[in-house]
């Protein structure tokens, strides 16, 4: 490995280091600003009482729907997919989603395949939010709901508080999607979970 390679990679590792060390309070804020809204996309959801669950995203967004798959299927026991963006990008094909709650997950919310999925979802009937970092993006002229990340800018290559600002808005959603007063409790201790993680890094 060159000297300019290593240095670079010195330097990579300290940004992820520094945005990893920032999940706690990421998370504090984010659960604390989207209460209410989320509160109110539960009420929407129970009214709506989907049968399904469709997940779109890519890379580490994916990864994280793997996370709410499980989340939502166990605690609300609705089946619960991954979506394949080129369904509707490459074949140009609609799905059966009216009876669907269709969950977009994108830190930018500006990739093409994305937005294609989104909006035909959109047209099929499904009752569609994203999970977005930039809430500017074309995906909130799109989707029913728009639950912010809020995670801030992120320069590390590698996704960290991004990625657990994912996985604690679906917490969050399915907590009071189901009406489930221990999961809506355990929100309170959730970012207390990061902050320990980051004291092993930083004596690491």
């Amino acid at each position: 490995m060159s000297q300019t390679t290593l240095s670079q990679s010195i330097t990579s590792q300290s940004i992820m280091e520094q945005e990893a060390k920032q999940a706690p309070s990421v998370i504090k804020e984010q659960l604390a600003e989207n209460k209410h809204l989320v509160q109110s996309m539960g009420e929407k959801l129970r009214q709506f009482d989907p049968k399904m669950v469709m997940i779109i995203g890519r890379g580490s967004s994916d990864h994280a729907g793997v996370f709410g798959k499980y989340l939502i299927e166990i605690e609300a026991g609705v089946p619960t997919f991954a979506a394949a963006p080129s369904v509707s990008s490459v074949y140009g094909k609609q799905l059966k989603l009216s009876q669907a709650l269709v969950i977009v997950i994108s830190q930018s919310g500006r990739s093409p395949d994305i937005i294609a999925q989104a909006e035909m979802a959109k047209k099929s009937g499904a009752y569609c939010i994203a999970l977005v970092n930039d809430e500017t993006s074309p995906l909130k002229d799109i989707v029913d709901d728009v639950l912010p990340l809020k995670a801030g800018a992120e320069l590390s290559v590698a996704a960290t508080k991004s990625y657990l600002a994912t996985l604690s808005a679906l917490l969050q959603l399915t907590a009071y999607w189901t009406e489930n007063s221990e999961l809506i409790a355990a929100l309170d201790t959730l970012p207390k979970q990061p902050y320990k993680r980051s004291l092993i890094l930083s004596h690491n």
